[in-house]
This record gives C-alpha cells, structure tokens and sequence, in this order.
C-alpha cells in the first residue's frame, strides 16, 4: 500500500459517503488524520529520520515513515510519536503502512499512543478488539485493501521494535 494509495481511498470514500468530510478527515473519527503529504514534524521527541504523514488529533501523537536518506517507500517501518511521553515516545507500529493500518483496523488510531504508556494492557487490548464493531470508513478501508488484524500485537510490536527501533535518529528522548 502506498500512501497515494491511501489518500486516494480516502477521497473517494469521502464522496461515496458525502458525508461533509474532507477526505484528509474522513478517517479521523478513528484517530486518523492523514497529512497532505509527509512532513519534518517540529517536536523534538520525532525522529530525524521520520517523515510525519497523519496524527491522532489528541497531544501531538503523530505517524511517520521511517526514512533512508530522506526517503519513503512502501516497506518503510512506522513510528509512532508521543511528545508527551518523555523518556518513551516513540514505537514502531508497522513494518509497512500497510502492516499499520492492519495494526487499528479494529482498535482504531487515537488509542495507539497508550502503547508508548502501557505496553502490555495497550497490546492485550488490540487484540481483543476484534471483537469490536468498526466504523463504516474502517470496513470500507479494510475491504478495500484486503487489510486483516494482527494475530498477536504484543509479539509483532516486540519483533518490530527489536527489528528497528535501533535505526531510529532520536534527538531528545
């Protein structure tokens, strides 16, 4: 999936809802506020290798892609910051945007920061989400790129964050 990809959905889903949402917003009752294009974000706790693409709408929390050499592409890992988490801000939430959105197709986005507060209960929560009944926009995202939740959250984000939390270029954390 690439995130062209995603802000196209979103456009269309936008009109097919005609719901009065930009299609940037369209996901944002879930915690998804997609970017007009990826961004260097300002707070300090960001990565210097992460572009910002979408926030949760709540503290800052914010998306981005993990870059080489300034550079994004469809297997480039997820972080997500929490600026106010000192000491703890940041997780890596996807090995590929794709793998992320898989990640709150049933939990939704906003509630992901609490992984970077309580990694345990956060990742059991995810989990049992499934459960869960979804918004329109998230079955239609979900149907649309054949997206399923994750198995195990708390074994992924414990593989992901050994596999690149390290090539993370953190200034102040």
């Amino acid at each position: 999936m690439k995130y062209e990809d995603l802000k196209c959905f979103a456009n269309k889903l936008a009109k097919e809802l005609d719901c009065g949402k930009s299609s940037l917003r369209i996901f944002g009752n879930d915690g998804l506020f997609l970017d007009e294009e990826p961004y260097e974000s300002d707070y300090n706790s960001t990565p210097n290798n992460s572009l910002t693409f979408a926030t949760t709408g709540g503290d800052g929390v914010h998306f981005g892609f993990v870059t080489e050499e300034g550079t994004f592409g469809v297997d480039s890992a997820i972080v997500m910051t929490v600026p106010m988490n000192f000491g703890n801000g940041n997780v890596i939430v996807g090995a590929s945007l794709k793998e992320f959105i898989e990640l709150g197709i049933y939990f939704g986005y906003f509630d992901l920061e609490q992984l970077s507060y309580d990694f345990e209960t956060t990742s059991m929560e995810i989990d049992e989400a499934k459960e869960r009944k979804r918004s329109i926009e998230l079955d239609a995202l979900s149907a649309e790129f054949d997206l399923k939740p994750w198995k195990n959250a708390r074994s992924r984000l414990d593989e992901l964050r050994e596999q690149y939390y390290h090539i993370l270029d953190i200034q102040d954390e």
